[in-house]
């Protein structure tokens, strides 16, 4: 193991929550934090996604497909990704092919679909640290 590994694994994922929902933000943020994440910042908007992703550098961004605004998920995480190749996992309510098929031009490391099972969510995200 090399010492960036052994950084990777002494030190929590630093992952950014975007969510316009309100109530499950917090309640992803108390997740994460449970399992020991640090949540570096909740963005409540594409828009905001991308300026916080530019200047907290996370390992990974939590991203909601559907985004009220101008800015939805799937094009906040294609400029996200565009500036430093962060790596994606996607949460939806949404399962329609059409939708699913344009985030996945953009290789998420995982989708999560809404309402998210605490279990599940961990599970994804330990295998995105591997």
């Amino acid at each position: 193991m090399d010492s960036r590994e052994e950084r990777r694994e002494a030190s929590p994922s630093r992952v950014l929550v975007v969510e316009d929902e309100v109530l499950t933000a917090l309640d992803l943020q108390a997740c994460l934090e449970r399992a020991g994440y640090r949540v570096v910042d909740l963005a409540f908007s594409g828009e905001d996604a991308v300026r916080r992703a530019a200047e907290l550098k996370p390992d990974l961004v939590l991203m909601d497909i559907t985004l009220k605004g101008d800015l939805g998920g799937i094009e906040a995480a294609r400029l996200i990704q565009g500036n430093g190749g962060v790596s994606v996992i996607f949460l939806t309510a949404h399962t329609d092919q059409e939708t699913l098929a344009r985030a996945r031009e953009l290789a998420p490391r995982a989708f999560i679909t809404k309402p998210f099972m605490e279990r599940e969510l961990l599970d994804k995200l330990a295998a995105v640290r591997e």
